[in-house]
């Protein structure tokens, strides 16, 4: 039953997020058609620097809300007031920075976009704290609908300023009114009316000296790439690198990431019986990997046709760099699902601070030493290189902490191993003769075909392994439900 809800949440909130991003993902194919990677490189500029300051400022108030065993309006009001505090500090910090980051870039136009996105902060800090109880009453239809709704409003708004302005300012602006729709969007979605209370301040800034540093290496671990490829080109490099992050993720760190939406209130309520905490745990890293590994390897595989069926000619330099940050994505999306939301769930935040900043030496090592060898692209290879390090290291810490063999973890992972290896000559082996083919076509054969090859051997390395209980045991029992309820 526990884990009947645990794996619940987890599907809505892969739902809800790849449904998010399959918006994003058409949003982001008719931009790059009419928009140029300059564009994007403008806004790149600007996000990066703003995620910056928000990370080494915020307190992070669904975490703490949502972990909070006692449900009572002085801590749902106190979150609200929070929020509402942290987003015009984080605000101010922006107006007054914004000039250092035009600086650093040597691309003055950011500071007017900067100035926007510092009053859209203030906007989203105004967001009703409802959304927050739901998720922690495990209502993930309810965050779904909010969700997918806001996005669509977001997406609607800056395509239609985008074929109007054809310049970046589509984007700010309109994601500037979407969040203006979005915060009325959720008083009228939860009935919920919150209040200024400082009560549980105090309880909140602790939380925060706790969690901010891990906020700020978190950050630098997604992003230290981006900020010395802004550093080190110019804006139309900066937009093409950026863009080819942003579609690995996609299909990459997107699908593992959601999941912690609704692993993390779940298994919040499993710290108690370490027993099955593990037990969820273990089959988690599998999951995770059984999923992660197979796409890292298909990005490689099937990106030059990826980049020219969805960005257009233009983006073709990007063929490159999303080859190895489809590999990063896929490492570092099963290090996430190993070494962060879990380990919180336990009240361990300073062990996850630990983890999380060691990640970002041995990140920044590799990115810096790619950059003196191969220039830009080396910044690619060593954001794939430092993953696998990563993985390998803070797995065996983690491991070690929830007392699991790391051998026993190893041997789970031969079999999406060996079935990706296989898959990859696959697609290999049969791409010269399709050639000739229209590249959509090239890459929808090269896709399915890798996708059945996949599941196959994964399926037969499973029953040669004993059928060992996984991801494979849980789709076929839920096969065997739906044809016995259609029976």
């Amino acid at each position: 039953m526990v884990e009947t809800k645990i794996v619940g949440g987890v599907i809505w909130s892969i739902i809800m997020r790849w449904s998010m991003k399959a918006i994003g993902l058409v949003n982001t194919v008719i931009l790059a058609r009419l928009l140029s990677p300059e564009d994007f490189g403008i806004l790149a500029m600007s996000a990066v620097f703003i995620a910056l300051i928000e990370e080494m400022s915020t307190i992070n108030v669904s975490l703490l809300l949502i972990r909070t065993k006692e449900n009572s309006k002085d801590h749902n009001n106190s979150a609200w007031t929070v929020s509402i505090l942290q987003g015009v500090i984080i605000a101010l910090l922006m107006v007054l920075l914004a000039p250092a980051a035009a600086a650093y870039f040597k691309e003055d136009r950011i500071i007017d976009v900067i100035y926007v996105l510092a009053f859209l902060k203030i906007v989203f800090s105004f967001r009703n704290v409802g959304l927050i109880i739901a998720r922690k009453e495990l209502q993930f239809a309810f965050d779904f609908r909010f969700m997918i709704y806001a996005r669509l409003i977001r997406f609607a708004c800056v395509i239609m300023l985008a074929l109007y302005l054809k310049s970046y300012w589509a984007m700010i602006f309109g994601s500037l009114g979407a969040e203006i729709i979005a915060v009325v969007l959720s008083y009228i979605m939860h009935p919920y009316r919150p209040g200024i209370s400082f009560r549980y301040l105090r309880e909140y800034l602790k939380f925060a000296i706790a969690m901010i540093p891990m906020a700020t290496a978190k950050l630098l671990n997604n992003k230290f790439d981006v900020i010395v490829v802004g550093g080190n080109s110019g804006t139309s490099l900066m937009g093409i690198y950026n863009v080819s992050n942003e579609l690995s993720s996609i299909f990459t760190k997107e699908l593992v990431t959601p999941a912690s939406r609704g692993l993390f209130p779940n298994l919040s309520r499993l710290t108690e019986d370490r027993k099955i905490f593990t037990g969820v745990y273990k089959k988690l890293i599998y999951t995770a990997t059984a999923i992660c590994i197979p796409i890292g390897a298909g990005i490689w595989m099937v990106s030059d046709n990826l980049v020219y069926v969805l960005l257009g000619p233009k983006w073709i330099e990007s063929i490159i760099y999303l080859k190895w940050l489809g590999v990063y994505g896929a490492l570092e999306s099963i290090t996430f699902i190993v070494s962060e939301h879990p380990l919180i769930a336990l009240g361990l935040e300073r062990k996850v601070n630990l983890l999380m900043w060691f990640r970002l030496a041995i990140r920044m090592l590799f990115v810096v030493a790619g950059y003196m060898l191969f220039d830009i692209i080396g910044i690619a290879i060593g954001m794939a290189v430092s993953a696998l390090f990563s993985f390998l290291s803070v797995s065996y810490f983690a491991l070690k902490e929830l007392n699991i063999s790391f051998k026993e973890i190893i041997k789970s992972l031969m079999r999406p191993s060996i079935s990706t290896t296989i898959m990859a000559l696959s697609i290999y082996i049969i791409s010269p003769a399709l050639v000739d083919m229209p590249k959509i076509i090239m890459l929808l054969i090269q896709s399915v075909s890798g996708m059945a090859i996949y599941t196959s051997v994964l399926f037969l390395m499973w029953r040669l392994f004993g059928m060992p209980d996984g991801i494979e045991k849980m789709l076929i029992d839920i096969i065997k439900k739906k044809f016995s309820s259609v029976s």
